[in-house]
């Protein structure tokens, strides 16, 4: 698999190899993480959620950090070509329905699986997906409703309840606002508009 590994990392600008004293921070300047050949050790440590390396802490913060991660199965996978050639198919059935537990955990978890071959192209589909979440976060963000506020003073309440139904607060020039609600308002991301 190392000639199809150096191919996919030519295709991505900013790949790096990660080093194990690095690896937080290479995952705070990632936009997503790719494991190019998943082990039986990384995948059933990553699915028991056990961060004791640099591959599965990497993996383990890159999922709850929101990260894309893409992991090839290959090396995982009893089921694989290569894998079976080796005799990994040769288990008995306790041990094989343990591997595919672990690789379905793993996509429990938020990991895509993908075959090696595949591995660039579901990259790049999980990056245009989480890039339109992004898109459709900041036009909801843009469209979001207002509430016009008949009262002359708004209050706590008053935020609260715009932040429950996810609408801003139009007010009359006039209106005072209470400290607390501008607190409020503050705190859960509600405007108050003045009109």
């Amino acid at each position: 698999y190392g000639d199809r590994m150096k191919e996919f990392s030519k295709e991505f600008a900013g790949v790096e190899m990660v080093q194990p004293s690095r690896w937080l921070g290479s995952l705070l300047r990632a936009e997503a993480v790719a494991v190019p050949l998943l082990s039986l050790s990384t995948a059933s440590k990553t699915a028991l959620l056990i961060a004791d390396s640099p591959a599965t802490n990497l993996i383990l913060h890159g999922l709850l950090m929101g990260r894309p991660v893409v992991m090839a199965r290959n090396g995982a996978d009893p089921e694989d070509e290569g894998r079976k050639q080796l005799g990994f198919a040769n288990g008995n059935a306790a041990l094989q329905k343990a591997v595919a537990q672990r690789l379905r955990t793993l996509e429990e978890l938020g990991c895509t699986l993908s075959d090696v071959g595949e591995l660039r192209k579901t990259l790049h589909r999980c990056l245009a997906a989480k890039a339109r979440a992004l898109a459709s976060e900041r036009n909801r963000a843009f469209s979001r409703q207002s509430v016009h506020v008949e009262k002359r003073i708004v209050t706590a309440a008053d935020v609260m309840e715009a932040h429950r139904i996810g609408a801003d607060l139009r007010c009359g020039s006039g209106t005072i606002v209470t400290p607390l609600a501008r607190d409020h308002a503050s705190r859960h991301g509600v405007n108050l508009i003045k009109e």
